[in-house]
């Protein structure tokens, strides 16, 4: 008998401790611009977007920084266990890692790896803004793998190569592991208005969609939802997911997906 309470116990610990997993994991969403609460001090503009766990990560924070003019976002800094990854979508950024500079404009992307001290610098005369992913894998971080594979890097928009398709074009950003995950993929699709970019469909990576430009309907497991530019989309592993261009122009949305 007593047993049997303590397996039974056991098994209700298990349970809310698994519930309470559960219940930090990143949903399946569009994270709407005009929603995100601001937070503003003397030098920027700060809007949470999320922070909890997905399937592949143990803890994964999403956010945007408007950094003044001529300011610093903060001083450099190091995260030892956390990888980060910053797109730039309006202004002029300078990202500092380690003792190399370099200036990137709107569409322009940084990877930083665990253990590279960085920093981010408004060099414009007008407000800059870029988006922040940290990221922890649940497996364990292999620092080597991130520096084989090139380390901590930066691409320019400007230097992309447009490769045109019937449905609009895509530059390729990169493709290939990092130290937090085995693999990791990044591109930005031009679509044309009043184009599906491709039927509902599934795949076992996760994957972020930000919209930087026109009116896009994003499919969520049976949901329809319109963004905008600013629109930020969580996919979670195998979620049902498609993106039609609803607007007259030519939409631009960036898709980055890892596992």
């Amino acid at each position: 008998m007593k047993r049997s309470v303590l397996t039974l116990a056991t098994g209700l610990l298990f349970l809310s401790i698994l519930s309470a997993q559960d219940l930090n994991l990143t949903p399946s969403r569009v994270f709407a611009w005009d929603d995100l609460p601001a937070e503003q001090n003397d030098n920027r503009i700060t809007r949470h977007i999320s922070e909890g766990s997905t399937t592949h990560l143990a803890y994964f924070e999403m956010q945007a920084t408007t950094i003044n003019p001529q300011k610093m976002a903060h001083a450099g800094h190091t995260y030892d266990d956390l990888e980060e990854i910053i797109i730039v979508t309006e202004g002029e950024v300078e990202v500092t890692i380690e003792d190399e500079k370099k200036v990137l404009g709107p569409n322009s992307m940084a990877l930083i790896l665990p253990g590279d001290k960085h920093g981010f610098q408004n060099v414009g005369n007008t407000p800059a803004t870029y988006f922040s992913i940290k990221y922890r894998s649940k497996a364990p971080m292999d620092l080597s793998r991130g520096k084989l594979s090139g380390g901590s890097f930066w691409v320019d928009f400007e230097d992309l190569e447009f490769k045109p398709h019937e449905n609009g074009g895509r530059r390729d950003y990169f493709d290939h592991p990092t130290a937090m995950c085995e693999s990791f993929e990044m591109h930005v699709t031009d679509l044309r208005a009043g184009v599906e970019s491709h039927p509902p469909h599934t795949h076992v990576v996760e994957e972020i969609v930000l919209i930087t430009a026109g009116d896009v309907s994003v499919h969520i497991d049976g949901d329809d939802t319109e963004t905008k530019s600013g629109d930020l989309v969580f996919l979670d592993s195998n979620v049902p997911h498609s993106a039609a261009n609803i607007g007259k122009t030519t939409s631009r949305y960036f898709a980055f997906q890892w596992k």
